[in-house]
């Protein structure tokens, strides 16, 4: 059985494997399909429809209006084609995944109201490993730093680690529930400290920021309902073969 066909007009042709939408499609092709869903800017996906049929996962995706119904517009995190479609995009090369997308098993662990109307959510994967564009020796050091820290500086709950690109960094946050310490004093922790000053380790974060630092990046502490520790690194510029 053959599988649908997406045509983006002037940049080539993507096969769409089943159950997937066009975005997906997209940058599982390592094309730059613009989208903004994982930081709330709903509709950025937006797509005009050519040739073909999509339908969309949710009947009533909120940032999908009557304008884009009129145009013929369609939102690429939701739109699945029904057979070979034609779509005209403009594509964004600082939306060009360095990771190609790849289907993983995930475990729902933790749901964390933000707001009134929006929740974080935790998921345990299982699946492929993927690659970083960081030192693995270094990064590892600053983690089990910032994961020492955590052991010692707060008590509730499991350590969540993350990461995500944004704004030409890699960032990774590493954070658990339940902690007595202030800003200031947990500022401090990236000082050397002497012997019989405090639990944990006198030095880990010391050197954790002087790691960060020398490959220009930097590592700071955050407290906001927890305590997180925060490693921001330059991404270097990765290189990939034409998809096309």
């Amino acid at each position: 059985m053959s599988v649908p066909v997406v045509r983006v007009v002037g940049d080539g042709v993507v096969e769409c494997a089943e159950g997937d939408t066009v975005l997906r499609a997209a940058l599982r092709a390592g094309l730059g399909f613009p989208y903004a869903c994982n930081t709330g800017s709903c509709g950025t996906c937006r797509f005009q429809l050519l040739e073909g049929a999509v339908e969309h996962l949710r009947a009533d995706p909120p940032a999908w209006t009557e304008r884009d119904r009129e145009r013929n517009r369609w939102l690429g995190c939701q739109a699945r084609p029904l057979g070979d479609v034609t779509v005209k995009v403009r594509l964004d090369p600082e939306q060009v995944p360095p990771h190609r997308p790849v289907v993983m098993e995930a475990t729902l662990v933790e749901v964390t109201p933000i707001t009134h109307d929006l929740s974080g959510f935790a998921f345990e994967l299982e699946g492929p490993d993927v690659e970083a564009f960081v030192d693995p020796e270094r990064l590892r050091l600053v983690l089990e730093a910032f994961v020492e820290a955590l052991v010692w500086w707060a008590r509730e709950g499991p350590i969540r680690i993350s990461a995500e690109r944004r704004d030409g960094l890699i960032a990774v946050r590493a954070a658990r529930r339940g902690t007595e310490l202030t800003p200031e004093r947990a500022a401090e922790l990236f000082e050397p400290r002497a012997p019989g000053s405090g639990s944990g380790s006198k030095i880990g974060l010391w050197v954790a920021r002087g790691v960060a630092e020398a490959q220009g990046g930097r590592a700071g502490v955050e407290i906001d309902g927890g305590l997180a520790f925060v490693l921001e690194l330059p991404e270097p510029e990765p290189s990939f073969p034409d998809p096309r």
